[in-house]
C-alpha cells in the first residue's frame, strides 16, 4: 500500500468514525437505548475483536490480538454506561428523595418548577395525605416561589386555590409558552448552609406505555454546575406571567367557597 492509498484509507476511517459519532450522539438524546442502530457499536467491537484474533491465527501476531482484546474490554462496558438509561423513579420512590433534599433547606426561600401542581394529589383530600406537601406546610418557609402552568380546568384551579390558601408568602407564576417557555423540568432550588448556597434537585418525565416515571437531570450538584440551573430558573421566572389578583380570589374561592 503507498502513502497515497494509506492517506486515503485514514480519512475514510476518519470520515466513518465521525458518523458514528453524530449517529451516537442523536441516539442518546433521543433517548434511544434499545434502538437497532445501538447494535452498530456492539458489532463494531465485536469485528475489531474478530479481526484481532483471526491476525493472530493467520499471521501469529500476539500484539494485535492483545490489543484487540484490550481495546473489546474496555470498548464494552464503556459503551455500555455511557448509553444506559439513568434510572428512573415512580413518583412514590420519588417521595422520599424530595423529602430528604428539602429537610435541611433554610427557611426563607424554596424556588419550584412545577407544571399543573398535580405532583401533591388531583383532589383538595388527596393533597392533604401527600408526605411532601404536608413536609412543606411543616417547614413553613417565609417564601415560597412557585413557576408553574397557568390552570385551565376547575379542578386544577381548585388546587391552585389550596395551596394559596395554605402557604402564606406564596409568589405564583406562569409559564407564557414565549418568554418563559416551559422547559419540560420539575423539582426544587434550596438554600443550604450558613453560606445560604444553592442546591438543586431537577427531574425530567418519562412516559412508558401509560406510565410516568421520572429521572434525575442533576440532583444536589456542586454549586458551578448549579449555577447554570439557577441562572435557568431567573430567567424564567423573570419573563413568567405572576398570577393576577383577579384569579388567585377565583382559585380560592372555589377551593373554600
Amino acid at each position: 500500500m503507498n502513502t497515497i492509498d494509506t492517506i486515503a484509507l485514514s480519512l475514510w476511517i476518519l470520515l466513518a468514525g465521525v458518523v458514528c459519532g453524530f449517529l451516537a450522539n442523536i441516539l442518546v438524546s433521543r433517548g434511544a437505548y434499545k434502538s437497532k442502530w445501538m447494535w452498530l457499536f456492539y458489532g463494531l467491537g465485536v469485528v475489531s475483536l474478530g479481526i484481532s484474533l483471526w491476525d493472530t491465527f493467520k499471521n501469529g501476531n500476539l500484539y494485535v490480538t492483545y490489543t484487540g482484546i484490550g481495546v473489546s474490554v474496555v470498548f464494552f462496558p464503556i459503551l455500555y454506561f455511557m448509553t444506559h438509561p439513568r434510572e428512573r423513579f415512580s413518583t412514590k420512590q420519588l417521595n422520599p428523595k424530595i423529602i430528604k433534599f428539602t429537610s435541611d433547606a433554610d427557611d426563607e426561600l424554596l424556588r419550584l418548577f412545577f407544571g399543573d401542581i398535580n405532583c401533591f394529589g388531583e383532589l383538595p383530600g388527596n393533597i392533604d395525605l401527600n408526605p411532601q406537601y404536608n413536609q412543606l406546610k411543616q417547614l413553613q418557609f417565609r417564601k415560597l416561589q412557585i413557576l408553574c402552568e397557568r390552570p385551565q380546568r376547575p379542578e386544577q384551579k381548585t388546587r391552585y386555590g389550596k395551596v394559596l390558601t395554605d402557604f402564606q408568602g406564596v409568589q405564583m407564576k406562569h409559564y407564557n409558552g414565549t418568554t418563559a417557555r416551559d422547559v419540560g423540568i420539575r423539582g426544587r432550588i434550596k438554600k443550604f448552609g450558613q453560606a445560604n448556597v444553592d442546591k438543586i434537585q431537577l427531574y425530567k418525565v418519562i412516559r412508558e406505555n401509560g406510565n410516568k416515571f421520572w429521572e434525575a437531570v442533576e440532583h444536589d450538584v456542586n454549586h458551578s454546575d448549579c449555577t447554570l440551573y439557577v441562572k435557568l430558573w431567573e430567567l424564567l421566572w423573570d419573563n413568567a406571567d405572576p398570577a393576577a389578583a383577579a384569579d388567585i380570589t377565583e382559585w380560592k374561592r372555589l377551593y373554600s367557597p
